[in-house]
């Protein structure tokens, strides 16, 4: 994975993107979310989670108001595109940004899709309490059957694994019917949902 970081930094800085730039990252994969976060925690970029079957005109909608300087697709650990959005002002910058940030889109049950800000400080704090209430530790197996770009499963599972060295398994898109098979081939230790 850390090959896959280095070679998606290479991509992004090389297209002007700095330390401290939004950028707005899509992944159809919990790996290619967990790669983005990853690449943007390494060079100091705020990533800005989009859920995958997000309609175009959300994305545009919600990078404005996050000021995302480019699109930071990642289809498989391979392939990266990275595409620029034309109304990024290097002006305006999104209050309450710092390094170790992080900007989520909501689950928009409301009707319409806000974002949510939390800093690094929030979310050590959050990880360390779904650590303490979980007892995830290295030799956990988890599964999440909540996505991991909104904020619940990007805690709870990712950074969480991350944290501990348990192994996050990914089985793609989540299907009712697949997971119990899922469960039973790799040993799956925590159910997260």
């Amino acid at each position: 994975m850390a090959t896959t970081v280095e070679n998606l930094l290479h991509n992004l800085k090389g297209r002007g993107v700095r330390a401290g730039d939004v950028v707005a990252c899509g992944s159809t994969m919990q790996r290619g979310t967990a790669v983005q976060w990853l690449a943007c925690r390494k060079a100091g970029f705020i990533p800005l989670f989009l859920p995958p079957e997000r309609r175009p005109e959300n994305e545009l909608e919600l990078s404005s108001l996050a000021n995302a300087k480019v699109h930071f697709g990642f289809s498989n650990e391979c392939t990266c595109n990275v595409t620029p959005y034309v109304d990024y002002d290097p002006l305006l910058r999104v209050s309450g940004l710092t390094a170790g940030s992080v900007i989520h889109a909501t689950s928009a049950t409301t009707g319409a899709a806000k974002l949510v800000v939390r800093n690094q400080e929030q979310l050590e704090a959050e990880v360390r309490k779904y650590v303490r209430r979980t007892g995830i530790c290295e030799t956990d197996v988890v599964l999440s059957t909540a996505p991991i770009w909104p904020s619940f499963g990007f805690g709870s599972a990712m950074l969480v694994c991350l944290k501990t060295g348990a192994k996050l398994v990914d089985m793609g898109r989540v299907l009712p019917r697949k997971i119990l098979r899922v469960c039973e081939s790799t040993g799956v230790t925590v159910l997260l949902g």
